[in-house]
């Protein structure tokens, strides 16, 4: 089992990147918006790699990211809906 692989830096840091600098450019403030947007963008990057480099293999974790042999894409997913959770609760 691995922990992660070399791929998943790059992925997560320009999702992280992406989500701090969208919400800052927007002025939005509270966890909601800016997992939301980490989410998506790591949703995002990780199917673009796995699209263009991966085989587009979207389960297989040498394909793309992967923590814990989990897709990060579906990381993304549970961002995404984690962030929903945060706005509809008053964290957002």
């Amino acid at each position: 089992m691995i922990l992660f692989n070399p791929k998943s830096i790059p992925i997560l840091a320009v999702a992280i990147g992406v989500a701090i600098g969208l919400s800052k450019a927007a002025g939005l403030s509270g966890e909601g918006p800016a997992t939301i947007l980490a989410g998506a963008a790591s949703l995002a990057a990780d199917l673009a790699w796995r699209w263009r480099w991966g085989g587009r293999d979207w389960f297989a974790s040498e394909a793309g990211g992967a923590i814990f042999e989990i897709p990060v894409w579906a990381f993304g997913v549970f961002w995404m809906i984690l962030g929903v959770f945060f706005m509809v609760h008053g964290k957002g």
